[in-house]
C-alpha cells in the first residue's frame, strides 16, 4: 500500500458517502452508498470530546462521549464510531446471517475504532511534524477529486457541516504529507531487484511464464425464459441464422443491434470483447475458441438460451518477457516495500502512546452474549477481562487479519467492512478502491480476537 492509497483509504471511511451521488461503481464492489451521523450529533460530539480534558477522564467515560483515549487525551468520540457502524450496516447489513448480525458487528465496530484511532494518531504526529495544509490548497486538492461536486454538496451528502467537513479535509491532507514524507525518498527499485521478483514468480507458478490464449468474439442470443419457451427461441435463432447466410454476415451488427436479447446486441452489436478461457460457459467457449476468425457458426444452446457465436479475433498463447511485466513488477516490489516502511511506521505510533479502548470490554464477545442472571453476568465480567487481554496480545500478533477473521465468522464480510463507501468519479474510485485494502490490512486484530 502507498502512501497516497493509504491516506485516501483513511479518508474515503469517513468521506465517501459524501460522492455517493455521482457513483457509477457497481459494488460488488460495492454498491457503496452510505450516510454518516448527522451533523448536529457530529457536533455534540465534538463538544463532548473537547469537553472531556486530561483532568476529567472519568467524567467522560461516564457519559458514554469517548470510546478511546491515546495519552490520557480523549482521541475517538462514541459518536464518530457509532457513525462509522451505522454507515457501514445500513449498507450492507442485508448481507449478513440475522443470527450473526451481533458478531458481525461487533467485529465492525473494532475495526472502525482500530482506523479511527490509527487516523488520530497519524494527524497528531502530522502536526507535530509541522505538517500544514492551508484553505486554499484543502480546496484546490478537493476539486481535483470531487468530480465537480461542490464542498457543500459534499458536506451535506456526508452529513457534516461545511465546517467539519472541511476540518476532516484538512485532516485528510495533512495526512498525506506525513506518510509521502516517509516514502518518497526511498531508493528506485533496481532492475536486478525486477529480474529477481520475475524468476521467483516464474519458478513458483510456471504457469506465469506463457500469456493465455484468448478470443474477441460477438453474439446474438435469444433467451429462453417465462415469455419465449425453448421451441419458439430455437425457431427464432434459426431464421436469424438464415438472415446472416443469405447476407453473408454482412447485416450480423444490424441484427444483434434489432433482435439480441443481451445487452452487448444494443451497445455494442453483439460484441463481448477479448476473454480467456474459463470466463464464458463451457458451450459458448467450445464454440468460440474452435471457429475461425470471421466464421459465424451455427447456433448452440447454453444455459441462456441460444446463440450465434462470430469470431472477431484470436491470440494465441506466447512466453511472457521480462521486458513486459518489468514496469508492473517494480510498481509492486515499490508497493510491497512502502507499506513494510508504513506498517513499521504505524506500530512505532502505536508503541509510544498510551492507548485505552474504553469499549473492549464492552464489545467483547461474552458480553455480547447477554447474560440474564446476576451468576451469568458474573462470568461474562470475568471472562470479559480475559477477552480484554488476550485482544491486546493479539493486536500486536496479528495486524491486518481482520477480513480473514470476519469471513470465517460470515461469508463475505470483508465485502461488508470494505466494500467500500462509494465514490463519485474514476479519481474517487480509485480512493475508494484502496479502502478495502487499509481495512484488509491495516485495519487491527481486534475483529479477529473478538
Amino acid at each position: 500500500m502507498s502512501a497516497n492509497r493509504f491516506f485516501m483509504g483513511i479518508f474515503v471511511a469517513i468521506a465517501a458517502t459524501a460522492f455517493s451521488g455521482c457513483s457509477d461503481s457497481k459494488t460488488p464492489a460495492a454498491e457503496q452508498a452510505e450516510a454518516d451521523a448527522p451533523a448536529a450529533e457530529a457536533d455534540v460530539a465534538v463538544a463532548d470530546v473537547e469537553k472531556a480534558t486530561v483532568a476529567e477522564p472519568v467524567a467522560a467515560v461516564a457519559d458514554n462521549s469517548v470510546s478511546v483515549m491515546v495519552d490520557n487525551e480523549p482521541a475517538v468520540s462514541r459518536a464518530e464510531v457509532d457513525s462509522e457502524v451505522d454507515r457501514y450496516f445500513e449498507a450492507n447489513g442485508q448481507m449478513i446471517p440475522p443470527e450473526q448480525v451481533p458478531e458481525v458487528m461487533a467485529q465492525i465496530r473494532s475495526s472502525v475504532i482500530d482506523q479511527l484511532t490509527l487516523r488520530y494518531l497519524l494527524d497528531r504526529e502530522a502536526k507535530k511534524e509541522g505538517f500544514e495544509v492551508s484553505d486554499a490548497e484543502r480546496d484546490e486538492q478537493f476539486a481535483q477529486i470531487s468530480g465537480g461536486v461542490s464542498m457543500e454538496d459534499a458536506a451535506a451528502g456526508s452529513g457534516m457541516t461545511v465546517g467539519k467537513f472541511g476540518e476532516m479535509l484538512t485532516a485528510k491532507f495533512r495526512i498525506n504529507k506525513l506518510l509521502k514524507s516517509k516514502v518518497e525518498n526511498l531508493p528506485e527499485i533496481s532492475e536486478k531487484e525486477a529480474k529477481a521478483k520475475f524468476q521467483e514468480m516464474l519458478e513458483s507458478n510456471p504457469e506465469v511464464a506463457m500469456t493465455p490464449e484468448s478470443v474477441s468474439a460477438s453474439h446474438i442470443l435469444v433467451s429462453i425464459d417465462e415469455d419465449t419457451n425453448e421451441e419458439q427461441a430455437k425457431l427464432k435463432i434459426d431464421d436469424i441464422y438464415q438472415m446472416l447466410v443469405q447476407a453473408d454476415g454482412t447485416n450480423f451488427v444490424a441484427l444483434a443491434e434489432e433482435l439480441s436479447d443481451c445487452p452487448s446486441g444494443k451497445s455494442a452489436g453483439g460484441s463481448l470483447g477479448t476473454f480467456g478461457r474459463g470466463r464464458m460457459v463451457k458451450e459458448f467457449e467450445d464454440a468460440a475458441f474452435s471457429q475461425e476468425i470471421g466464421v459465424i457458426g451455427a447456433p448452440i444452446k447454453s444455459q441462456f438460451g441460444y446463440h450465434i457465436v462470430r469470431v472477431d479475433d484470436k491470440k494465441e498463447g506466447a512466453p511472457v518477457k521480462f521486458e513486459d511485466v518489468k514496469e508492473m513488477l517494480e510498481m509492486s516490489l515499490k508497493r510491497e516495500r512502502d507499506d513494510k516502511v508504513l506498517g513499521g511506521f504505524f506500530k512505532s505510533l502505536r508503541d509510544v502512546a498510551k492507548i485505552e479502548n474504553l469499549e473492549s470490554a464492552v464489545y467483547s464477545a461474552p458480553v455480547m452474549a447477554v447474560p440474564v442472571t446476576e451468576d451469568e453476568a458474573a462470568s461474562a465480567v470475568e471472562a470479559a477481562e480475559e477477552s480484554v487481554a488476550d485482544v491486546a496480545e493479539a493486536a500486536e500478533e496479528k495486524a491486518g487479519a481482520a477480513v480473514e477473521a470476519a469471513e470465517e465468522a460470515v461469508a463475505d464480510v470483508a465485502e461488508v467492512v470494505e466494500e467500500k463507501a462509494g465514490a463519485a468519479v474514476e479519481a474517487a474510485e480509485e480512493a475508494v478502491a484502496d479502502v478495502a485494502e487499509v481495512v484488509e490490512e491495516k485495519a487491527g486484530a481486534a475483529v479477529e480476537a473478538a
